[in-house]
């Protein structure tokens, strides 16, 4: 049995057309498969029905006859009656809406071939419109469009997977097809313009852009999206990055290629955005921590409390979602590596280098506190360089668990203060090349031997190698007690300023080896 509402409605059964009775039933057949497995009341099954006429005085009795003839048509346990409406089950039987939906879900986290197999699979269930001339009807209307833009997202979707697999010359006459008759979907503009790029095909990339920059403009009075006018700008300067053809695992828009680092608390990848022909980063949450309930319960909110940060030194955050069993944050592609392994590969660091970070990611941290966000995790590895050696700060703690045994994390809450703590101990750090394990790490629980001794050590280098009013303010940010540092990252960064004004030198770039 195969009840169809991709195309126009019908029933058949044993390849066989199924007698329904006239237009009437299939309307009534339709406005069941518009339920989308809820049940549907008498009320909107008489509307449906009976569209612009009149009901008549009996419509309710002649609903049931037409719900009889339906289930004699169907075969029984199709037509199910609950709480005073009807619902359409599909059992055993196929719907292929359903299927259709389930093909495309399969493809997410495949290779772009395998992806492809299964888009071409749905796409072939599609028989002109959802609901035939149907979908234009008021109780109709919701379920066709749903239905209609699954299938504009396969669509793109498929083209997609062929520009991954580098059959940019193939893609390309399916992009004009689906550019003209959709002609305001950034989206299919935006492939089209990649598929013509990497195809040799530069001006014509270029003129198809500035065509529906005129036709918006004519049409419209708008301008094109942002995101269309970045990628314009890229193709007109050739961007090596654009050519990448990435073949690798594909995960809502995103297809994740190497490895490029690895924590406790998960993965990041170097990954291509292709609508866009933009390179990110992506971490991949491990599952135990993605399935923790108290992260479930604060990942979504944390996430756009930090999407909403904006600073010139802070790591943006592009995108981000969860799922069973994993959870994903799309950073910005940070290229010069980070703090931990440049101060590995160099051992301590220069005085001008240590100014030039605790200026730039004080200051990121400043505008996250005014904005109420506390890093909470500030240490090497979450400061990472642009390849003009900025420093930027990254890993707002979305990720991170509560350890009782640490200022930042203890009792669960991290607070301002412990941020500049974390900010002095990392300038110590790095200074002396210390392991990003030891020194004043730990140094947060007061009135311990392990404490005490820690701080002496962390005294005895600052006095070592720094001006003695560079070590008095990192030694009253970094001190045990939060009433004894600075009032505010503020504060810290002015004391800091007066205390280095007169060091001499310009910090270069700072890279990792």
């Amino acid at each position: 049995m195969e009840f169809r509402v991709l195309g126009p409605v019908r029933a058949t059964a044993a390849d066989e057309e199924v007698a329904l009775g006239g237009p009437r039933q299939r309307r009534l057949l339709a406005v069941l498969l518009a339920g989308e497995g809820h049940v549907v009341g008498l009320d909107r099954i008489i509307t449906a029905v009976w569209g612009d006429e009149e009901p008549p005085a009996g419509a309710s009795r002649t609903v049931l006859s037409y719900m009889s003839r339906l289930r004699s048509a169907l075969g029984d346990g199709y037509v199910a009656t609950r709480n005073g409406g009807y619902v359409l089950s599909g059992r055993d039987a196929s719907l292929d809406a359903e299927r259709f939906e389930r093909l495309v879900s399969l493809t997410k986290d495949v290779p772009p071939g395998r992806a492809l197999v299964l888009l071409d699979e749905a796409l072939s269930l599609w028989d002109g419109r959802a609901f035939g001339d149907l979908a234009d009807e008021d109780w109709c209307r919701p379920a066709a469009r749903r239905l209609e833009e699954l299938r504009l997202v396969a669509l793109e979707a498929r083209e997609q997977a062929r520009l991954d697999l580098g059959a940019h010359a193939e893609a390309v006459p399916e992009l004009e097809r689906l550019v003209a008759e959709h002609p305001w979907r950034d989206s299919f503009r935006g492939l089209l313009m990649l598929a013509l790029l990497r195809s040799g095909r530069q001006a014509e990339a270029l003129r198809s852009f500035q065509d529906h920059r005129r036709r918006l403009a004519d049409e419209t009075g708008l301008e094109p999206s942002r995101e269309l006018v970045e990628l314009e700008q890229r193709v007109a300067l050739d961007d090596p990055s654009l050519q990448f053809v990435t073949a690798g695992r594909a995960t809502r828009g995103y297809v994740l290629t190497e490895v490029i680092g690895e924590g406790v608390f998960g993965t990041v990848y170097r990954a291509v955005q292709p609508a866009v022909g933009r390179e990110v980063a992506v971490k991949v949450v491990r599952a135990e921590l993605a399935n923790d309930p108290d992260y479930v319960r604060c990942f979504e909110g944390e996430a756009r409390m930090v999407g909403r940060l904006e600073h010139p030194h802070i790591v943006p955050l592009y995108d981000f979602w969860r799922e069973p069993g994993a959870a994903y944050l799309v950073f910005r592609l940070m290229r010069g590596g980070s703090a931990d392994t440049a101060g590995r590969a160099t051992g301590g660091w220069d005085v001008t280098r240590i100014v030039r970070l605790v200026d730039e990611i004080g200051a990121a941290l400043a505008a996250a506190h005014a904005a109420g966000v506390v890093h909470g995790d500030v240490k090497p590895a979450n400061v990472l360089f642009d390849e003009a050696g900025n420093a930027y700060l990254s890993d707002f703690g979305i990720a991170a668990p509560i350890d009782p045994g640490d200022e930042q994390r203890g009792a669960g809450v991290a607070t301002a203060r412990s941020d500049q703590q974390a900010l002095a101990q990392m300038a110590w750090q790095l200074l002396t090349g210390a392991a990003s394990e030891g020194g004043v790490a730990h140094t947060t629980q007061p009135g311990t031997s392990t404490q005490d001794s820690a701080a002496s050590g962390f005294d005895r280098a600052l006095d070592a190698d720094l001006p003695t009013a560079v070590v008095a303010v990192l030694r009253r940010a970094a001190a045990a007690e939060p009433d004894d540092r600075y009032g505010s990252i503020a504060d810290f960064l002015a004391g800091w300023r007066r205390a280095t004004v007169d060091l001499s030198g310009a910090a270069g770039p700072i890279v990792a080896a």
